[in-house]
């Protein structure tokens, strides 16, 4: 009996990873879900032995199902920094047990998604946040550096700046903000003796204290106002500089909890992007643009059945 004609998905995140095996049709054949890991917050090494568990486990997925996998395409956080030696390492590990193998950084699946392969951005904003860039045969990033140099206008700066305000007040640089309340309400004690959980549970943390400034600010707070301000001309300014770098006007995916939670954000953003930039909220699970990507390789295109019968692998598999 002739193999199955299969192909795998994968997107590896910070906090989760999700993977898939399908046919062209869309059928799910497997789903698996596992914990997140990035080069940010672990060693490549450690990275690199996840990602080959992950596509070790799909593979078996694929022949289990009889099949043997055609195409696979990986979107895993912060690979730009390391694309050749990942994809070197994996190749090397599977040979042609996974067909054509494509790493990429984790903002090509978010427009892949939506657009199909096609021109676009992906603006992220969650904990962190970047602005992925796909024209013609390029792809790059605006922004996106990391917490300790630029995580432009993200959970962690908004969660940051909120408490940087509540602790200026209390050493009197600056005047009252509401701040103040809703930050040491939520700590669960005055902020300024959290000393030891910013510094020991790190960016997630802070970036909970991100909500402060949504609501501090709906009840007319100055510093409140301004970090919202602030914030989103930062995020708009990573729009502008894309469309600068490539010369035209780029559809934008809006994707990341900070979006999802607060919509505000994401109008204020809109509102100050270039004049005429089309601006979408991503409405589909960042695998579904996985397994679009893998379809490319093969040369293959995704109808709406095509992505129905994903979305509802997903849903049924419990990944969505």
């Amino acid at each position: 009996m002739k193999p199955k004609r299969l192909l795998a998905a994968v997107d590896i995140g910070g906090t989760k990873t999700a993977g898939l095996v399908f046919d062209e049709n869309g059928r799910v054949y497997h789903a698996l879900r596992d914990r997140g890991i990035t080069p940010v917050d672990a060693s490549l090494g450690d990275c690199l032995e996840h990602y080959k568990s992950v596509l070790a486990r799909l593979i078996d997925a694929a022949e289990k199902a009889g099949g043997k996998l055609q195409s696979t395409y990986c979107s895993i956080a912060t690979i730009e920094h390391y694309t050749p030696v990942v994809t070197d390492t994996l190749r090397e590990e599977f040979g042609d047990r996974t067909g054509v193998l494509r790493a990429e950084p984790d903002g090509m699946c978010l427009i892949s998604g939506m657009l199909g392969h096609s021109d676009g951005c992906a603006m992220i904003c969650g904990t962190g946040s970047s602005l992925y860039v796909r024209s013609g045969d390029e792809f790059f990033r605006v922004g996106g550096w990391g917490h300790y140099i630029d995580s432009c206008a993200s959970g962690f700066v908004l969660g940051r700046l909120a408490i940087r305000a509540a602790l200026r007040e209390y050493d009197g640089r600056d005047p009252h903000t509401a701040l103040t309340e809703l930050i040491n309400k939520k700590c669960g004690r005055p902020i300024q003796d959290d000393y030891d959980r910013i510094y020991a549970l790190g960016r997630p943390y802070v970036a909970s204290y991100a909500g402060c400034v949504f609501e501090a600010r709906r009840m007319g707070d100055a510093a409140a106002s301004e970090i919202f301000e602030s914030c989103s001309s930062d995020l708009a300014e990573l729009v502008t500089t894309a469309c600068r770098r490539t010369g035209k006007l780029l559809t934008v995916i809006l994707n990341g909890g900070i979006f999802s939670h607060y919509p505000e954000y994401a109008e204020a953003v809109r509102s100050k992007c270039p004049a005429g930039t089309e601006i979408i909220s991503g409405d589909v699970p960042p695998v579904y643009g996985c397994t679009v990507e893998a379809m490319y390789s093969l040369g293959l295109k995704c109808g709406e059945d095509f992505k129905a019968a994903v979305i509802s692998g997903l849903t049924e598999s419990g990944l969505v």
